[in-house]
């Protein structure tokens, strides 16, 4: 459902259960954690701190 969709159903009184998932990274990965880059660790420069942020 979409936000309007619930907002719709709210105003008609219509009984609505609604839940609500979140997902959450446990443990963060980090970059020199990688196969790839400890491998060619010459290839990538110090200044990457970490991953890109996920879209």
């Amino acid at each position: 459902m979409c936000c309007r969709e619930v907002t719709r159903s709210l105003k008609a009184q219509e009984d609505v259960f609604v839940m609500f998932a979140s997902l959450r990274m446990e443990e963060k990965t980090e970059i020199d954690m990688l196969p790839v880059v400890r491998e060619f660790a010459d290839v990538f420069p110090d200044d990457i701190l970490d991953l890109p942020p996920e879209r």
